[in-house]
């Protein structure tokens, strides 16, 4: 019999649709003129209607440069190599991991804190560094949402579908219940990986729980 987590294909459901809506009605619902009240129900509502509003150009970019900024420090800063757990399903075998999150967690706030380079413009030579204009993330925080959204669905179908092509020994023993949404979201590969670049903990400590934050409180801050 499958034993599911998170209440089954149900519950898998609602948080794969539900979580985003939530977030969503979060920003439209707490704006400085609108509250979490029932009268505030026909803002969030207009907000979502407006599916260009959704998401611009910029945005995109911005999300794009981040995870690329992410991934080259990912691959150049200094590591403490590390092996995971015992794999059962491979013979004990144990993946050798990057741990260099924390390090690349104050390089990200560096980079952000001074990364604007300002040029004499008589000699082209520095002048001085300064922060980034964080504050157009702060303008930026709908679409910059929309597209953390869409990177995240476009992923996990990429995850999803290159699973289908893995021998049983690589997924999960919870992803594979032969239910499309629940293993959808629970994830059917134990340990997605190309080549050496784990996908997993890279998704969880860098673009995600550190420098995300990161970026998204200094840029706050700035506005």
């Amino acid at each position: 019999m499958v034993e599911y987590e998170f209440g089954g294909p149900v519950g898998a459901l609602g948080i794969i649709f539900g979580l985003p809506l939530v977030v969503y009605f979060l920003f439209f619902g707490c704006q400085e003129n609108c509250a979490l009240t029932p009268e505030c129900a026909t803002s969030v509502l207009n907000g979502l209607k407006d599916v260009g509003g959704l998401l611009s150009a910029r945005s995109v970019e911005l999300t794009v440069y981040w995870i690329s900024l992410c991934v080259l420090l990912e691959r150049v800063l200094p590591y403490e190599a590390a092996l995971g757990a015992p794999l059962k399903q491979k013979n004990g075998l144990r993946l050798k991991y990057r741990l260099s999150a924390h390090l690349q967690f104050w390089v990200t706030a560096a980079i952000l804190a001074f990364g604007a380079v300002e040029l004499a413009p008589e000699s082209l030579s520095v002048r001085r560094f300064g922060p980034l204009p964080l504050a157009e993330l702060y303008d930026e925080y709908l679409g910059l949402l929309t597209a953390s959204l869409l990177v995240s669905f476009g992923l996990s179908l990429y995850l999803y579908v290159s699973a289908l092509l893995k021998p049983s020994e690589e997924l999960a023993e919870g992803g594979q219940t032969n239910n499309v949404v629940y293993d959808f979201f629970i994830g059917r590969e134990l340990n997605p990986r190309i080549g050496d670049f784990d996908l997993k903990e890279f998704c969880e400590l860098r673009p995600g729980m550190g420098g995300e934050r990161l970026g998204a409180d200094m840029g706050a801050a700035a506005a």
